[in-house]
């Protein structure tokens, strides 16, 4: 009997080590892939897919769910938006169904929660979150809305609120503004995105006990919400035509910068710089955008999502300035770059009426008209969209389309001339795309707002404005001139662009050159000054500014325009 009790108690021992080794042994092995899962998760989806089927097979219930949202995250890298979002609504099926009573779950590192009830709340979360994303990427705004609501509550479900609840909430803030961006609510974007930046530094106080921590992942949050911000002034911009909002947007893209360098990001700069560039081809000042694109060329060209942007720019910027053939290049180059699926509906429609316009000045009238019909297509089926997610199309409807549309098969029904047609869809172009790409108004359409009086009057006190030198402040703006002409800007400005044949800003720095090229005929002691002494003489905040706009102007750089007087003058 001895013998026999001795030997139930090395099997009974044997029995719980080795289930208790197996457990060991099944515990390590889960880490081990969800560890490998967290090092792929932005490097390589299928490694994402292999470590995350292993993980499929883990004896813990919610385990195999989280593995089950890297598989989705998986497909969501490879821009398999549906099945990525087939599966994250099975996890949120599953979970609906699960009893958390009977659950068993073991917490590993980098899982949320400490029990299985916990640990569903954060899966919960992290399925709504994809589902959202991905109704998100396949441009089903109104889904994406509804998965939203959702996402909200399931994150005031969470039982802890830590620097993940933090982080998740201002993040989900931004993601319901970018929604708003892209459906054209600025304004409302604006307010949730200032009131994100503002919780930023109360998360910081709430959680001071490991400040560096949590700042430095908060960094990424702030700079992502003040460029957001930035981007919906621009597109206060757009819609408004209202220069100052041009302004606001430079100002928080500054300020996302400044925040990015606290904890340095490699690509800080390179998105800095493609804003800047977007605010300057805003502000018309192409020649500078474009000199900034081959400046900054080294560090576009690193990115692939900054090559085709700078593609899109280049395009547009050559268009302004009349280089068709670049324009057409650039723009095929943008569209070649990216999947059509990938760019942003604004650069799309924005490129296609780049290349039918583009088209129409060299005289390819074919490709005119097949460009022009692919934006009127996009602006109708952006329309759509946006009219399912409950929002208002800005500056134009889809009935104003529609009677384009109709005229345009009246037209072929009549089999009026392919010169008409065409005629007919680049105006319904040219009017799609104003919502989107600043368009000026032709002199035949200017002519129609000022008579010939006035037109005449305005001239007659530009000539002798032009006898002073209030044009050298480096405040002076169109506006200033409009109030010393007791005028408006509009008129100025048609009078300047017809009678002229400048814009404002050509004329203004016509002005400025022609008076430094006299200072250094006639004052020697003008020659004397420093380039950016003279630049600031004339009103030019810097001396580039200046160089650039005197060698348009001579052909040469101020400094070798000296140097060439001073020869003449000794000889």
């Amino acid at each position: 009997m001895a013998l026999g009790a001795v030997k139930g108690i090395l099997l009974s021992t044997l029995f719980v080590f080795g289930n208790y080794t197996a457990s060991a042994q099944t515990y390590e092995l889960d880490q081990h892939n969800l560890e490998k899962l967290h090092f792929f998760t932005y490097k390589n989806p299928d490694s994402i897919l292999h470590y995350a089927e292993r993980l499929k097979r883990s004896k813990n219930y919610c385990t195999r769910l989280k593995a089950k949202l890297f598989d989705s995250k998986a497909h969501y890298d490879k821009k398999d938006f549906r099945t990525s979002r087939n599966i994250a609504s099975k996890v949120i099926e599953e979970i609906s169904a699960a009893r958390t009573d009977s659950c068993n779950f073991t917490k590993l590192k980098f899982t949320h929660g400490n029990t299985c009830k916990e640990c569903l709340a954060y899966t919960w979360f992290g399925a709504y979150t994809r589902l959202f994303y991905t109704s998100k990427n396949l441009k089903e705004y109104e889904k994406a809305l509804d998965y939203l609501i959702e996402l909200k509550r399931a994150l005031e479900n969470l039982p802890i609120k830590n620097l993940f609840y933090y982080k998740s909430k201002i993040g989900t803030d931004l993601s319901h503004a970018l929604l708003k961006i892209e459906l054209g609510n600025y304004k409302e974007a604006i307010n949730v995105l200032k009131e994100a930046e503002r919780q930023i530094g109360s998360i910081i106080v709430a959680m001071n006990d490991s400040i560096f921590f949590v700042r430095k992942h908060l960094t990424l949050q702030e700079t992502s919400l003040n460029n957001a911000i930035g981007d919906a002034y621009l597109g206060l911009h757009d819609e408004s035509r209202i220069e100052s909002y041009i302004d606001s947007a430079s100002l928080y893209y500054k300020k996302a910068y400044n925040v990015s360098i606290t904890f340095p990001h490699l690509d800080s700069e390179s998105f800095y710089q493609m804003r800047n560039i977007d605010v300057l081809v805003r502000k018309e000042d192409h020649e500078l955008a474009l000199f900034n694109l081959n400046r900054y060329d080294s560090i576009f060209s690193s990115m692939p999502t900054h090559t085709a942007t700078a593609y899109y720019y280049r395009a547009i910027i050559h268009r302004h300035l009349k280089n068709y053939d670049s324009a057409i290049h650039f723009s095929k180059k943008s569209l070649k770059h990216h999947k059509i699926s990938d760019l942003h509906n604004n650069h799309l429609i924005s490129t296609y009426d780049n290349l039918a316009n583009s088209y129409l000045a060299i005289g390819v009238s074919d490709s005119a008209l097949r460009y022009s019909n692919l934006t009127l297509n996009k602006v109708k089926e952006l329309e759509k969209r946006k009219q399912r997610a409950g929002i208002k199309f800005h500056s134009l409807t889809l009935e104003e389309i529609e009677q384009l549309n109709s005229a345009l098969k009246k037209a072929r029904k009549d089999s009026r001339s392919t010169k008409y047609i065409l005629a007919l869809l680049l105006f319904a172009s040219i009017l799609a795309s104003f919502v989107y790409t600043r368009r000026i108004p032709s002199s035949k359409d200017r002519k129609r707002n000022i008579d010939g009086k006035k037109a005449s009057k305005i001239l007659e006190d530009l000539t002798k404005f032009e006898k002073t030198t209030l044009y050298l402040d480096d405040a002076f703006d169109i506006k200033t001139l409009a109030d010393h002409l007791d005028t408006n800007t509009t008129y100025l400005s048609i009078v300047i662009n017809d009678h002229k044949k400048q814009t404002f800003k050509q004329y203004l720095s016509n002005l400025r050159i022609n008076y430094v090229m006299s200072k250094l005929k006639h004052d020697k002691k003008f020659s004397k000054y420093s380039i950016e002494g003279i630049a600031k003489e004339v009103g030019y905040k810097n001396a580039s500014a200046f160089t650039r706009a005197f060698k348009n102007h001579t052909g040469v750089t101020p400094s070798k325009y000296i140097r060439h007087n001073s020869k003449k003058g000794v000889q």
